[in-house]
């Protein structure tokens, strides 16, 4: 089985981790790919193949996020464009994604012998002046600028669902419910649901609340405002997308999607409240 490993060397342990993670492998009789631009991170390493990194996706079968949340979420952006499996190995905080533990790795042995199932998680998809993007966890309108507020209008095949005055809107799915929408005071979905939440941030209103879409609505987005404000679209945290006062932007779900491996049973809940409680322990 060939891997290709996607570490966020910025974290604390990620590159002795990727390291150890290559020897495993090797030792499994499993091929190790890599970027060609960590090649000055892992020099003379026999137990690495370096290329770029369009090439060496379509060799490998697994993808492998090393780090956090984000750098799993960009390896499933590179893997769901391949049709590609995931695996996320956690150097980070809480890593939601993450399938193992650094200290876990002797678990590996479970992903080289085909011991795993396959979750599928939806992805949603922004349309904005005829460009197409995908997400895996949300995507959010806001404003750049700290407590400004804007108009938000969003509908559904003409129809009205709400005008909103808030500091932005988050539009997540179930795997990005535990992210950015959970501290919006979002509910926690199961990610093997398919739905749309749609999130106010901080609305001017007593009684603005969360609001699950089925998966086949498409959402149709404007945001309104006065003086020279900018406001973006950001997808994932990452890719900030300007837009124009009015315009309008469609969210839906993508034809894309992510597909996770899971080793042995896993249960949602049980993961949600270990990393929440070890979360507690280390700020405590």
């Amino acid at each position: 089985m060939n891997m290709l490993l996607y570490p966020n060397l910025n974290k604390k342990n990620a590159r002795e981790c990727t390291i150890k993670i290559a020897q495993t492998l090797e030792k499994l009789n499993c091929k190790s790919y890599i970027s060609k631009e960590y090649q000055e991170n892992f020099m003379n390493n026999p137990y690495m193949i370096f290329g770029q990194l369009q090439n060496i996706l379509k060799q490998c079968d697994v993808v492998i996020g090393i780090g956090g949340d984000g750098s799993i979420i960009s390896a499933a952006h590179h893997a769901a464009l391949q049709d590609k499996l995931v695996f996320g190995i956690n150097t980070g905080r809480l890593g939601f994604l993450a399938e193992l533990e650094v200290e876990h790795l002797d678990k590996l042995k479970m992903l080289a012998d085909g011991n795993f199932t396959v979750i599928e998680r939806m992805m949603l998809n922004l349309n904005y002046q005829n460009q197409s993007h995908d997400a895996l966890n949300d995507i959010v309108v806001s404003c750049c600028s700290p407590s400004k507020i804007i108009d938000i209008n969003v509908s559904y095949n003409s129809n009205l669902i709400g005008n909103y005055r808030a500091d932005g809107m988050i539009f997540s799915t179930p795997t990005g419910s535990t992210a950015y929408s959970l501290s919006a005071g979002g509910p926690i979905i199961d990610p093997v649901l398919d739905t749309i939440t749609m999130t106010p941030i901080c609305p001017h209103s007593l009684f603005t609340r969360s609001i699950l879409f089925a998966s086949d609505k498409s959402l149709t987005v404007s945001a309104n405002w006065s003086n020279n404000l900018e406001v973006y679209i950001t997808l994932d945290g990452k890719t900030n997308i300007p837009i124009k006062c009015g315009e309008d932007f469609t969210i839906q779900k993508s034809t894309n999607s992510v597909k996770f491996i899971e080793l042995g049973e896993h249960y949602f809940f049980d993961s949600i409240n270990t990393k929440f409680l070890n979360n507690i322990h280390n700020n405590s």
